[in-house]
């Protein structure tokens, strides 16, 4: 595998399940220290990751239910990025579809039901 140039983490759950991923990104940053880390949450999570010297940008990702035309803009973004490697905290459908989107090679997250032909 090539030396990933950007990483996608994604993580829209409560305050403590995005600080249970911290660790995460300081072990990202050390084997991989010219990699941007690009990570997805929603606002009020957010605050948290403010500052982290690991994370290139947070991408605030404004949930509304029922709102898949939004969705689709959000995702349409992700494609733009192109990541080399996405790891999907949550394992939604919405957030596996958030991994495809994001077009990386390596995408990591649950393999649950259906969802298993987002991740590789």
């Amino acid at each position: 595998m090539q030396t990933p140039r950007r990483i996608l983490l994604i993580q829209l759950r409560a305050i403590g399940d995005v600080i249970l991923t911290t660790p995460a990104l300081r072990v990202l940053k050390r084997h991989f220290p010219d990699a941007d880390i690009d990570f997805i949450t929603t606002p009020a999570p957010a605050e948290i990751l403010a500052g982290n010297p690991n994370l290139h940008e947070i991408i605030l990702y404004p949930y509304r239910a029922n709102d898949f035309a939004g969705f689709l803009k959000f995702c349409v973004k992700l494609y733009r990025n192109k990541y080399d490697i996405s790891v999907d905290y949550l394992g939604t459908t919405a957030t596996a579809v958030m991994s495809l989107a994001s077009r990386a090679p390596r995408r990591v997250g649950y393999r649950l039901r259906f969802r298993r032909c987002f991740y590789t």
